[in-house]
């Protein structure tokens, strides 16, 4: 069955969730498209920059309805460096996202059923830090298994002015 859309086609599409690095998820008629900077709730406007058989990629151009935890980013330089992903997303929200894709690591790839997963711990300020996360689940000398998570691919923002 071949993919129902097609490379630089611009679609309207609904953010349902985010997947691991921080694409929205959407779907068409089932068929999955990640939405780079898509947020969960946001009706979107984005074009389609890959396709695959099971899945497309897309950048999103329009937030046509923004998703209840939708914020005002306030970095002068939102968008153009790695360091502020998030920025646009309620810091609560981030933090139940980051725990939910710890969680599904360890269910999904750990096979560890019902994982004990502590919550994620706040920052002291929510901007003016640019971090990354690692987390490890121990085990046995027989058998450990980690998992980490690098938001922003490590990279960060050398301007004056930038917030993260």
């Amino acid at each position: 069955m071949a993919a129902p859309v097609s490379n630089g086609e611009e679609l309207e599409l609904h953010v349902d969730s985010l997947a691991y690095g921080g694409n929205g998820v959407a779907r068409l008629n089932g068929f999955v498209v990640f939405v780079r900077r898509g947020l969960p709730g946001d009706t979107v406007r984005a074009r389609v920059t890959k396709v695959k058989r099971g899945f497309a990629e897309a950048t999103m151009l329009e937030v046509l309805s923004p998703g209840p935890d939708r914020v005002v980013a306030p970095c002068p330089h939102f968008g153009a460096c790695g360091g502020c992903r998030f920025q646009d997303y309620a810091y609560d929200r981030q933090l139940e996202a980051k725990e939910a894709q710890v969680r599904d690591a360890l269910t999904r790839l750990g096979r560890i059923e019902d994982p004990p997963v502590e919550p994620i711990v706040r920052a002291a300020s929510e901007y003016g830090i640019a971090t990354s996360s690692s987390t490890r689940s121990r085990r046995p000398r027989t058998g450990r298994r980690s998992v980490s998570t690098a938001p922003g691919a490590g990279t960060r923002c050398s301007r004056s002015r930038c917030a993260c």
